[in-house]
This record gives C-alpha cells, sequence and structure tokens, in this order.
C-alpha cells in the first residue's frame, strides 16, 4: 500500500470516528442542552411574573413593619392593669348570676377625653379614656332588669351607654339584648 493511500485511509477513519462521536455524543447532548436552556429560560420567566405578582421584598418588609406597629398600638389600647381583668371578671360573674349561659362580650376602640372640652374645676378628668364593651345575650325580662341591676354593683365605676331590646319572634317572653357598657381608665 502506498503512503498516499495509507494517509487518504487514515484521515477517512479520522473523520469517520469524528463523525461518529459528533453524531454519537455531540448532537444528542446538544439536544438535551438546549432543552435544558428553554426550561431555564421559561423558569426565570415564571419567576419575573411571580416576583412582579408579589412585589419587591423591600414592600412586603414594610407591609410587615407597618402591621407590627398596628398590632402594638392596639395591644396598647386596652388597659394593662387589672381593674379591667376585674371589670370582665364582675361582667361575667353578673351574667352567670343571671343564668344567662350564652353570651357575647366584645371590646369597642377606647375613646380618648379631649382635655380641652373638660372644665378646669374637673381637670383631673382630662387624662380619662373610656373603654367601652358591647354585650349580646339573649334572655328574659327579668334577667335583663337583674343584669341592669348587677351593673350598678360592679367594683369598676361602669354605666350603659347603650341598650337594645328585642322580642324573639320564634319564643314568647325571650328577649335580644345589646348594651354597650362604658367603664373609664384613669392615666394619671
Amino acid at each position: 500500500m502506498s503512503q498516499r493511500k495509507a494517509t487518504t485511509l487514515m484521515i477517512v477513519g479520522i473523520v469517520g470516528f469524528s463523525a461518529l462521536f459528533v453524531g454519537a455524543f455531540m448532537v444528542p447532548g446538544h439536544r438535551r442542552l438546549t432543552a435544558k436552556q428553554d426550561q431555564v429560560v421559561a423558569g426565570s420567566n415564571e419567576v419575573r411574573d411571580l416576583q412582579q405578582d408579589l412585589g419587591s421584598v423591600s414592600d412586603l418588609y414594610a407591609a410587615i413593619v407597618d402591621l407590627e406597629s398596628q398590632l402594638k398600638a392596639d395591644r396598647r389600647r386596652l388597659p394593662s392593669d387589672r381593674s379591667v381583668g376585674d371589670f370582665l371578671s364582675d361582667l361575667a360573674d353578673a351574667l352567670s348570676q343571671c343564668d344567662v349561659a350564652d353570651y357575647v362580650v366584645q371590646p369597642l376602640p377606647v375613646l380618648e377625653v379631649n382635655p380641652d372640652a373638660v372644665p378646669d374645676s374637673h381637670a383631673v378628668a382630662a387624662r380619662t379614656r373610656v373603654i367601652p364593651f358591647k354585650v349580646e345575650f339573649d334572655g328574659t325580662f327579668a334577667q335583663t332588669f337583674e343584669m341592669m341591676g348587677r351593673i350598678e354593683a360592679f367594683r369598676r365605676s361602669t354605666h350603659v351607654a347603650g341598650l337594645r331590646i328585642a322580642n324573639d319572634k320564634n319564643q314568647l317572653g325571650r328577649l335580644r339584648v345589646e348594651m354597650e357598657l362604658h367603664t373609664y381608665q384613669y392615666d394619671g
């Protein structure tokens, strides 16, 4: 065999093996790589869209800080002294003694006394806060008026700021009672 044939045969062999290598390994790998790149692009687009929908992290952090400050402010609205606990205990005892088993007590927003509206002779009252509670229960006339009498005997100064009584159409002699009770907190 001549040297030219041997060189040609060797070049054809190298080109053939290279083509076989490219066809067997490089083309499928390139296809997989292209598919993975497409997945990454689609995933990054999805993440970008999700981030736009959710907003930036700084906006979320600012919203969390605002909620925490509101929560702290809400916690400060009810006084921390035990006298409010005494009031709620008196209220629960009075309802129990009146045989009212099913009732709802809901604290309402604290009302501040306007110091400018208080006359000089009552300047001490300028730092008083009104702590309202809404009380709802079903009962009879006797239970309702017994409850009103028991409110007068509470350890803490309390008055009925509002009273709504409605007949229960389904049961004769039953009433739906809603009252707003005010008690007071002196911040002096």
